[in-house]
């Protein structure tokens, strides 16, 4: 029954903290120790934050800046890849060109030496058609018979 007097314990809640109140003053300042704590911790998680929304934002301009580089290198790898397509059209044609010269000067050649045959042959043709000719004509006029008068002989030589 005398046991009313006594301090019973406290029921811990969120407001309650984990000091006896036997001195108030004690109690107060600690309190306002503690809050100068939190809010010194909590504008070192505002600074925290901001820093890292400056970081976001920086990796926001960098991936931007990113994208516009990749999207720079995919077009410098179309126009490489144009470049060597042209590249190999070149050495292509080049390799054409360099199988027509060969061509032409082939041609060429054989013009120049058909040339050669066509001087050493034709007096030899001309010849031989100038002797045949001539036997033919004088045949014909020895196998007539009678006056030779001009027009008979052209007549003759004509073959009518």
């Amino acid at each position: 029954m005398f046991n009313v007097f006594k301090k019973k314990p406290e029921e811990e809640t969120q407001l309650t903290d984990q000091i006896s109140v036997d001195n108030l003053k004690a109690y107060v300042v600690h309190g306002y120790d503690k809050e100068k704590e939190l809010q010194s911790k909590l504008d070192r998680k505002e600074q925290e934050i901001n820093g890292l929304k400056v970081k976001i934002e920086e990796l926001d301009a960098l991936k931007v800046v990113l994208e516009n580089k990749e999207r720079i290198i995919r077009e410098l790898n179309y126009k490489y890849e144009k470049v060597e397509a042209l590249e190999k059209q070149i050495i292509d044609t080049d390799n054409k060109w360099n199988d027509q010269v060969i061509k032409n000067r082939e041609l060429r050649n054989q013009i120049s030496k058909m040339e050669q045959e066509r001087r050493t042959i034709e007096p030899i043709i001309r010849s031989s058609a100038r002797g045949e000719v001539i036997s033919r004509i004088t045949e014909r006029i020895e196998n007539h018979k009678g006056n030779l008068s001009k027009a008979k002989a052209v007549e003759i030589i004509k073959g009518k």
